[in-house]
């Protein structure tokens, strides 16, 4: 009955919009489709170098429709997160030229903020950034299942070594699956007449980031899975936090025991063995080099601590031959101080908005996960799921304290010929600036 309750609100609600401006509707819905289709192919072909041009066509679909909707019923804000981002790729494109003139990670840098900020744009207009996020969420179940379907005899059989690599680096698969559990955690904790379904796929999540063998996107999940209960239970049932807590990790250990998951223990093993050195017989070779990268970052970036040394310095000054795993390192490395403040200064000062209603639950946990956590494992800053997901929140966070925040809003309508630059919360003595062009 809900269910038919909410279609008729919302098929009564789209009527009377559409008789109220048809173009309007239709550009929007034009942008919810193509957004839907590019976001829910982005876990699933974003890696895959046969396919990958199939979520870059949806991109710049998604990107030219969203450009047609502003010119004639939108408009485009800036602020603090758009003006630092556009810095940043300015920043990186004038310091590479003059120093490594390596471009490739750059152009996969300005292709996601690109399309990181028109997901922006469009979530600010909209004022609806839960269908981009069901979006992904849908995409990561389709993944899933194409998952279960390519890899059905390995997991029949209970051959759970690190599969997933069909997908593409079985590490970013299972982080970007764990984003998606993390995700339906925030839902179930808004939307709890929907409890059952969605606690079932997020172990259905789970259970395929398990089999990935990742312990990155594993110590996602839990983070990411310890926050939103946290939300669920609130302030005044902690002892219930606590003991669910505790029952998860005692499920957490007992899956582990499982003569299927003994190679992963043994992985977690030495990965715990080699930062706390409980012993030298259980150390993993992978994450010494990481610890090794990690040292070397930091070494390598000092040498030009405050402006960087282009984009792929560490690559082309380090012996490894690839990234430094290490996103603060990396960062610090190509770009130096102006890029890494750059870059942490919006998510810093996200955490001192004043209204917290919407999505703050998603923001601490993808927070804790992508800021925290990833960057110490991984490169974060040009990695297109976390940019996409974060502009969405961001769009959410801005929505909720406009009122608070300095920005730029611009408005442009070629068929009345002008354009309205608007300065929100500037304490300008005039709020509105017309521009008009003669014909």
């Amino acid at each position: 009955m809900n269910l038919t309750s909410s279609f008729k609100t919302f098929y009564n609600n789209l009527s009377n919009q559409f008789k109220n401006d048809k173009l309007e509707v239709i550009l929007r819905y034009i942008v919810y489709f193509l957004s839907f289709l590019c976001l829910s192919t982005l876990p699933i072909f974003t890696f895959m170098e046969e396919y990958n041009i199939i979520t870059n066509i949806l991109s710049v679909a998604v990107a030219l429709s969203s450009f047609i909707y502003v010119l004639f019923r939108g408009k485009i804000v800036i602020n603090v997160y758009v003006v630092c981002f556009l810095i940043l790729l300015l920043y990186a494109v004038l310091l590479t030229s003059f120093t490594t003139q390596a471009w490739t990670n750059l152009k996969t840098m300005a292709t996601v903020y690109s399309i990181s900020l028109v997901f922006f744009t469009m979530a600010v207009n909209f004022k609806h950034v839960k269908p981009f996020l069901f979006s992904y969420v849908s995409g990561i179940l389709i993944l899933c299942i194409w998952f279960l379907i390519e890899y059905r005899d390995d997991i029949f059989s209970l051959n759970f070594e690190r599969l997933g690599s069909q997908f593409g680096n079985v590490n970013q698969v299972g982080r970007n699956i764990a984003l998606g559990a993390i995700i339906l955690g925030y839902f179930i904790c808004k939307k709890k007449g929907w409890y059952f379904i969605l606690t079932i796929l997020v172990a259905f999540f789970s259970f395929f980031v398990l089999i990935t063998g990742s312990r990155g996107a594993l110590f996602a999940l839990i983070v990411g899975i310890c926050v939103d209960i946290f939300a669920l239970f609130g302030k005044n049932k902690i002892w219930w936090y606590i003991l669910t807590i505790v029952c998860l990790i005692i499920l957490g250990v007992v899956i582990l025991l499982l003569p299927p998951f003994r190679g992963y223990l043994d992985r977690l093993i030495g990965f715990l063995n080699e930062i706390f050195g409980f012993s030298d017989n259980l150390v993993e070779a992978s994450t010494s080099q990481r610890f090794a990268m990690l040292q070397d970052s930091i070494y390598i970036g000092i040498r030009n601590l405050f402006f960087g040394g282009g984009a792929d310095y560490f690559r082309l000054h380090s012996s490894y031959g690839t990234y430094s795993h290490f996103n603060i390192g990396e960062m610090l490395c190509n770009y130096g101080l102006v890029g890494l403040i750059l870059f942490y200064t919006p998510f810093i000062g996200a955490l001192f908005n004043k209204n917290k209603q919407h999505l703050w639950i998603l923001y601490i946990s993808f927070f804790a996960v992508c800021i925290i956590l990833y960057s110490l494992i991984s490169i974060v800053y040009y990695d297109k799921v976390i940019n996409i997901l974060f502009s969405f929140v961001f769009a959410q966070l801005y929505l909720d304290n406009k009122e608070n925040q300095k920005a730029l809003q611009l408005t442009i309508r070629f068929k009345k010929q002008f354009m309205e630059i608007i300065p929100i919360n500037f304490n300008l003595p005039t709020l509105e600036r017309h521009k008009k062009y003669g014909k």
